[in-house]
């Protein structure tokens, strides 16, 4: 009935690591772009439409790919690049107000602007969280 997670027992004693050089610009970059994607997000949404703000924030899911790829050297799939192009192609089409001006929306921009914020912020977490991950559950769901 309860879904509160509860610390498992175990014999095995956690100890808190301490951030190194290493780790300190991720964690300034994850708390930057997580200050930073609201705001973008917020301003978009003073210029455009929620359903269109709804739709356009699948493109961080692009982003985030794209980012890992390029500088994260991570491997992506020839269904995830078909992914991509059809995700990027409904967001260019999303991203003009009129079709027969192709006149560019602003708060799309901002949408974008925020898309790319948390992308860069998801490739931070995972870099900081690869150092703390030791495939151990801590958590019992009952």
């Amino acid at each position: 009935m309860s879904f509160l997670g509860t610390r498992k027992k175990s014999k095995q004693s956690y100890t808190e690591q301490h951030l190194t050089k290493k780790e300190f610009p991720y964690v300034v970059g994850m708390v930057f772009l997580d200050v930073a994607s609201p705001i973008f997000l917020m301003i978009s949404l003073t210029m455009t439409s929620a359903a269109n703000v709804s739709l356009l924030n699948n493109f961080e899911i692009v982003a985030t790919t794209v980012i890992a790829f390029l500088i994260f050297k991570e491997a992506i799939s020839k269904q995830l690049c078909i992914a991509i192009g059809l995700i990027t192609l409904s967001s260019i089409i999303l991203s003009f107000e009129d079709l027969s001006s192709f006149s560019f929306s602003l708060g799309s921009l901002f949408v974008l602007l925020a898309c790319i914020c948390w992308s860069f912020e998801n490739n931070c977490t995972r870099m900081f969280s690869l150092t703390y991950y030791d495939g151990r559950c801590i958590f019992d769901f009952f």
